[in-house]
């Protein structure tokens, strides 16, 4: 229980979830590896894997290191505020031309813009070179790096003189934006949603009574106990509205779905009797104990119809998928 508030369909999401591989090709599967920065806190493993004794106090390490997985090449793996990444090493004596990634579970490609691009079925994602140099000493010179594909499936690196030193080469991979979103109490999301123009939409539920809606959207005044939320994000991350969505009672948005054109439909959980349907809809009156609901509204976010839906029991919505029919 939160804010006397149970979490809606804690139990009913289904996560889905694609794994990809990179694998050193041709690397000394015997290289060394070493870790820093070990974490004060550990975790415990109890798995089919593991068997009843479990795999217990397992660390996790800032940085961890495989040196000589080529002759003379390092791959160093950072995890740090900024997120994880990698670099390759190549001390004196290797050879950058030798050093060679395997992908496994999606097909690689250059963008135009020279990035590493990784595509499967259901999604992609980005990796670039925003720096690389050379240290001799105590000099440090940049030096220009470059992708080197070998079809679809296997990559490199190649700079743009010799080298002198070592070379460090020092890919990222690309997040596209992320947020928090909250006021001064305990917010939840329930359902994220992504339209046809790339904006994405998130529900969930909130105690805050500021920093959740935006001026012009349905609701702006938080209620009481807990209110609804729904919100819609450009699709470089900025916010374009917000809506709290409940009455007096206790209400939470579980689900929701954003139309390819961008309006959306929400649903949930409800006990408030008032402000949660319109005249005409489905069910304009609250039953007793729980009802569900269901809301539409519109690409800049009014609400365009809303119903309850439910009967002498509790009733919740908790996830939808939309399947558009063809016209």
């Amino acid at each position: 229980m939160t804010n006397g508030m149970e979490r809606p369909g804690l139990n009913n999401y289904t996560y889905h979830f694609h794994r990809v591989d990179i694998r050193f090709v041709g690397g000394d599967p015997n290289a060394e590896i070493s870790a820093e920065g070990e974490s004060e806190d550990y975790t415990n493993y109890y798995t089919d894997i593991t068997g009843e004794a479990g795999a217990t106090f397992i660390r996790s390490y800032s940085t961890v290191t495989y040196t000589n997985v080529w002759p003379n090449v390092d791959v160093r793996f950072n995890s740090t505020d900024e997120g994880f990444k990698y670099d390759v090493i190549v001390r004196p004596g290797g050879d950058l031309s030798g050093v060679r990634f395997r992908v496994d579970g999606a097909e690689v490609s250059e963008s135009l813009k020279g990035r590493l691009v990784f595509t499967w079925a259901d999604g992609s994602m980005e990796e670039m070179i925003p720096d690389s140099w050379v240290e001799n000493g105590r000099r440090k010179e940049r030096v220009n790096a470059q992708y080197r594909l070998d079809g679809n499936k296997q990559f490199g690196f190649a700079v743009d003189r010799p080298i002198d030193g070592t070379l460090v080469i020092d890919p990222t991979y690309l997040l596209s934006w992320s947020t928090y979103y909250g006021g001064s109490g305990s917010e939840s999301s329930g359902d994220v949603a992504v339209d046809g123009s790339g904006n994405v939409y998130m529900c969930g539920y909130t105690s805050s009574a500021a920093n959740i809606a935006t001026l012009n959207a349905h609701d702006v005044t938080y209620s009481a106990i807990s209110d609804g939320m729904i919100v819609k994000f450009n699709a470089s991350g900025p916010r374009a509205w917000g809506t709290y969505y409940g009455g007096t009672g206790s209400d939470a948005c579980a689900a929701l779905v954003a139309h390819p054109s961008g309006y959306v439909v929400a649903g949930g959980r409800t006990t408030s009797t008032s402000v949660m349907a319109t005249a005409g809809a489905h069910q304009s009156v609250k039953s007793t104990g729980e009802d569900g609901f269901l809301a539409k509204f519109t690409t800049t976010g009014l609400r365009i119809w809303g119903t309850y839906y439910g009967g002498m029991a509790a009733t919740r919505s908790t996830t939808w998928t939309w399947a558009p029919t063809k016209a």
